[in-house]
């Protein structure tokens, strides 16, 4: 999107102070030129205070991975990133944003950067995840050093399994497990990746001498499983119908 820096009148000027993202612009030699409300409460800053000033004096110690409205003058590339970490100094949030080149002419006059704080949403999916992550290697403890490990669907699906896995070996040695039930009743759709994550699971259960079998798989999953390559017969793994026939 190409914006002349000459069309940023009065009116709309005015227009932009009452965005809710927001709105920084400095020109071609990084002196800014406007600010609106919205960004002078996510900087921190009065815009009395800034005008003028040199972009790269403002905050000397930004890092040069959140400079984008001075790069996209410097590079005249624009950028759009999304959750883009601003931490350092007193800054600990996650920004949207977008860049602007302002030109006239085929030259650059300076550029426009818009952006909205998603902090609070960033810290509630990570929240989530570490929720889901806790409930993806939630091992039901039985007697004997027996344990059954659920794996869900929507937890695969929306979880490296990978990590799942790590945290499910990590949980087996804390418990100090000789025996493991893996259910996988409630998977209906399976990968490659998927199948050699559990075969890497399996192998690692023998390594640390834990008893394991598979219960629950579904016949549609039993058979991509072969397509796949994947082989649980070197690992003596006990294959059963259903979670009952465990018991």
């Amino acid at each position: 999107m190409k914006k002349s820096i000459l069309q940023f009148n009065e009116h709309n000027v005015n227009a932009m102070d009452f965005l809710k993202h927001a709105i920084f612009i400095i020109d071609a030699e990084y002196s800014i030129v406007y600010l609106n409300p919205a960004c002078e409460r996510l900087l921190k800053l009065k815009k009395e205070d800034v005008l003028h000033m040199n972009a790269y004096d403002l905050f000397p110690d930004a890092p040069e991975d959140v400079r984008h409205v001075e790069n996209t003058v410097k590079f005249g590339k624009t950028v759009k990133v999304k959750r883009m970490p601003y931490q350092f100094g007193d800054f600990n949030s996650y920004f949207d944003l977008e860049t602007h080149l302002l030109e006239e002419n085929g030259k650059i006059l300076g550029a426009m950067a818009e952006f909205s704080d998603v902090t609070e949403f960033v810290q509630k999916e990570d929240r989530f995840k570490s929720h889901l992550e806790q409930m993806a290697s939630n091992i039901i403890l039985l007697p004997e050093g027996k344990g059954i490990l659920p794996l869900n669907q929507t937890i695969i699906d929306d979880l490296e399994i990978d990590l799942i896995i790590q945290r499910v070996l990590i949980s087996v040695s804390e418990k100090k497990l000789s025996s493991l039930i893996v259910d996988l009743s409630s998977i209906i759709e399976a990968n490659q990746h998927f199948f050699h994550s559990i075969n890497g699971l399996l192998k690692a259960l023998k390594l640390l001498g834990v008893n394991v079998s598979l219960t629950g798989m579904r016949p549609a999953i039993a058979q991509k499983m072969v397509s796949s390559g994947v082989s649980v017969d070197q690992y003596n793994v006990h294959i059963l119908r259903s979670l009952r026939d465990a018991f």
